[in-house]
Parts: C-alpha cells; structure tokens; sequence
C-alpha cells in the first residue's frame, strides 16, 4: 500500500522462454548427407526488478544442434533518482558468445547541475585483454532539446561527435 491506503502493485520479475522455427529450411530440399536444422536457438530471458532502482537481466541462447549456450548476457543496472525527474545510470554487464568473445562491460550516466550530465562506456574483449569500444559524453539538456559532445574509439579507430535532439515530438 502507498502512503494513502492505495493498493500499488509492482513488477518483481519476468521471464521469457522463445523458440522460432525456419519454414523455409524445414521444406528445403535436402542435399545427401545434409540434415535439416529448421530450430533457431532457444532463447531464455530473466529480468529481475527486485528494488525500484535496480534491474537484473540476463538472457542466454541455446543451439539444439550444437547442444551448447551459443550466447549469454547478464547485466545489472542502477538507477538513482535525481531531482527534476532525472535519474542517473550505473550498469555492468557480462556477455559470452561462442565465436570465443567474452566481454565485459559498464556504462555510466551521472547528471550534474544545470541540465549538464557526463556518461562513459566500456566494453572490454576479456580473452584477448583490450578494449573493444570505449567512448566519453558531456550532454546538456534543456525542456525541449539537447546536445552531446561525445569521443568514442572502436577497435582501432576513432570519432569525435556532436549530436542534437528535440524532445516532446512523441506526446
């Protein structure tokens, strides 16, 4: 119950459970020694909502035909509240698949004064020990449209960006 006797209910957690199947493949006509494989992999989704500001999700992938996890991912993520509405972002999240990457990343958003917030990403090739993409913003944002000031590097190259939006089109 809220503060005025309401009954509020809330979301813990949800899970999803997806299986697709080719059409295409299953009527294809075979060549000898071939089989066909019309399942995509079975993928599974939890998402954990165990406090309002943090969020758990995890999603894996399972090949029917390799019989092993050709992808997962897990992520945590925290929001903090800030006043005006805004809410700052800390997240961290692991990430396999079976081309051999593993990867572990985080992206962080923390709003400063006067409508100004700076943020960073990282996603980091654990294997291989280098990073992958890394990049840094400063944004500033007022009621109806917003600037970002951005540097992002990708492998071996480089960028420097500049991005404008406008909000308020959606309502």
């Amino acid at each position: 119950m809220d503060k005025r006797g309401n009954i509020t209910y809330s979301q813990l957690a949800s899970f999803s459970l997806i299986q697709g199947y080719d059409i295409d493949e299953s009527g294809r006509a075979l060549k000898p020694g071939e089989k066909k494989q019309p399942f995509e992999p079975l993928t599974a989704g939890l998402r954990i909502l165990p406090y309002s500001m943090i969020s758990i999700n995890a999603e894996a992938e399972w090949d029917h035909y390799k019989d092993d996890f050709t992808y997962a991912d897990i992520a945590v993520k925290l929001g903090v509240q800030r006043k005006n509405g805004l809410k700052d972002i800390y997240r961290l999240d692991y990430v396999y698949n079976d081309t051999g990457n593993k990867g572990l990343g985080y992206y962080v958003n923390i709003n400063l004064a006067k409508g100004f917030s700076v943020g960073a990403n990282l996603r980091r090739d654990v294997d291989q020990g280098y990073n992958v993409e890394q990049s840094y913003w400063v944004d500033y944002g007022s009621k109806c449209w917003g600037i970002r000031l951005g540097m992002q590097q990708y492998d071996e190259e480089s960028r420097v960006m500049l991005g404008f939006r406008l909000f308020g089109f959606s309502e």
